[in-house]
């Protein structure tokens, strides 16, 4: 167990009751999911948009578990010639997969590993606060932890968000808990184990690198080499047998605004470095009109995850202020904020803030954010603050402001649109042989495939090239299409199916006509 670090600056608690503060965050940790656990309904899976992407975690987790293969369950059409082809790296599989084997398969087993995870960051950020800052300071990084809702919600599905939150809050405490020379040495190995859940993890170098400044390590060659060998050792996890099988999305949300997954036959083209800038620039500005003149006008704040976003800014603005304050004295704190806002920075100017894509990705920053928020002052170095009893109001205000946005969460994650259902029936009414081939839109598609898991599920193709190289693999049964090409670029009237004969026309659901080709 890891002990204070003499010179934070509240006195440290003896090493003996450290073991019972940890108790006592992962008692307070179970009490919060157990509190909310009938109100985010988890004996159900709740897979409807923008949650659907759970689909591909159970689906390729249970695949892995059945024949050991660890390959996505969803089938993306791009990739229908690389073996084992899967979105991401293995490590939200692995657990998914370890609670199956365990305790079988079940909507509250594919829970287990997200509420596990909840406890265990809780954990990490306490223990690396408290390290840092002392006791006291550690029950204000994992305070702040447990009053952010959104991690709360998440913890109730099986995105992957809170096994790499998770991951990130232990490789942080357990560097931050080591000796010098052990930080100097582990460093890029414990960078490994976010970076198995998600290659973003890596960027806990940042506030790794800051607590090694922070204690005189701050040498450019020393440093150099620090960084070089964690992408040396990196690159190889990327490419060795922990990561087989995961395709590479080429950066094409820049030039294209979009990912290939449904054309196998086209190469994607090399933007030329000169139009590199341009390009970013032009993603930035259609982010920024996106988020702004379009999500907020359209959806509810809740809707898109825009509250959310906004409390984590927020709280970035705080951090990065008191770390560029404290920057001599505790680089420490510089460098979670600084991970925080090099995400904001990637993900406005390479990636899209749409809908949930925004607060998801900065998810995995807060363990560091929230200790980097430990070491703000709020007194004189080894004294409480005179004012500690005013802070109590401030404090309930933000447990009931945190309790009303837990609330406003649950009820986007369990009730799904009416639309759902009208779509999930006329998928159901199609009477698709699941021995065969379905394909279909996006998140009909998916939740199909969670219900009638192991039915082969893929996006519609973008051309017939494509479908023929899915039909050589799995014999294809049916090819639901959008009249007004809803998801995927794919043009009806351009499909010439000879095998594959209208079935029926004119299906309606969530406002939009489709059309069913069927082999009988």
């Amino acid at each position: 167990m890891c002990t204070e670090d003499p010179s934070a600056e509240l006195e440290p608690p003896r090493g003996r009751w450290i073991g019972w503060h940890l108790l006592a965050v992962a008692l307070v940790a179970s009490g919060l999911l157990a509190f909310y656990a009938e109100t985010f309904e988890p004996h159900e899976h709740h897979l409807h948009h923008p949650f659907a992407d759970q689909a591909g975690y159970i689906t390729t987790a249970r695949t892995w578990t059945d024949t050991g293969q660890l390959r996505s369950g969803i089938i993306y059409p791009a990739y229908v010639l690389t073996e084992n082809w899967r979105p991401y790296m293995p490590g939200h599989y692995a657990a998914l997969s370890a609670a199956y084997r365990l305790f079988g398969y079940s909507p509250f087993t594919t829970l287990l590993p997200s509420l596990v995870s909840y406890v265990l960051a809780a954990l990490g950020v306490f223990a690396a606060a408290s390290k840092r800052y002392g006791r006291q300071r550690g029950w204000v990084g994992v305070s702040l932890f447990f009053l952010f809702s959104p991690l709360l919600a998440y913890s109730f599905t099986a995105m992957a968000e809170l096994t790499l939150i998770a991951a990130a809050s232990l490789a942080l405490a357990a560097f931050t808990c080591l000796p010098l020379r052990a930080q100097r040495l582990t460093l890029p190995l414990l960078l490994c184990l976010p970076f198995v859940f998600r290659e973003t993890g890596a960027l806990y170098i940042l506030p790794m690198i800051s607590i090694l400044i922070g204690k005189g390590e701050g040498s450019l060659k020393r440093l150099t080499g620090i960084v070089l060998a964690s992408v040396v050792i990196l690159s190889l996890v990327h490419q060795g047998q922990v990561a087989q099988g995961k395709g590479s999305l080429p950066l094409s949300w820049v030039s294209q605004n979009g990912f290939n997954y449904t054309d196998a036959l086209s190469e994607p083209t090399p933007l030329p470095w000169a139009e590199w800038p341009a390009a970013v620039w032009g993603n930035l500005e259609r982010n920024l009109h996106q988020y702004v003149n379009e999500d907020v006008r359209r959806h509810t704040p809740d809707e898109n995850g825009i509250t959310g976003l906004l409390l984590l800014l927020a709280t970035g603005l705080v951090g990065l202020g008191a770390g560029l304050v404290r920057l001599r004295r505790d680089p420490a704190l510089f460098g979670g904020a600084l991970l925080f806002w090099s995400v904001v920075l990637l993900i406005y100017l390479l990636y899209d803030v749409r809908g949930q894509k925004a607060m998801r990705s900065l998810l995995f920053t807060t363990p560091a954010l929230a200790v980097a928020l430990a070491g703000v002052p709020l007194g004189r170095p080894g004294r409480a603050p005179r004012f500690r009893w005013a802070l109590a109001p401030v404090v309930l205000l933000a447990a009931w402001g945190s309790h009303r946005f837990t609330g406003a969460l649950a009820e986007q994650i369990t009730q799904a649109p009416d639309s759902v259902a009208e779509c999930d029936a006329l998928m159901e009414s199609v009477g698709h042989d699941d021995s065969t081939l379905l394909m279909a839109p996006g998140d009909m598609m998916a939740r199909y495939a969670v219900h009638h898991y192991p039915v082969a599920a893929a996006f519609p193709p973008a051309n017939e090239g494509t479908l023929a190289l899915l039909e050589q693999r799995w014999p294809v049964g049916t090819l639901i299409l959008s009249r007004r090409m809803v998801g995927w670029k794919l043009k009806q009237e351009k499909f010439h199916l000879d095998t594959l004969p209208p079935y029926r026309k004119g299906v309606s659901c969530e406002g939009n006509l489709y059309s069913v080709y069927q082999r009988r």
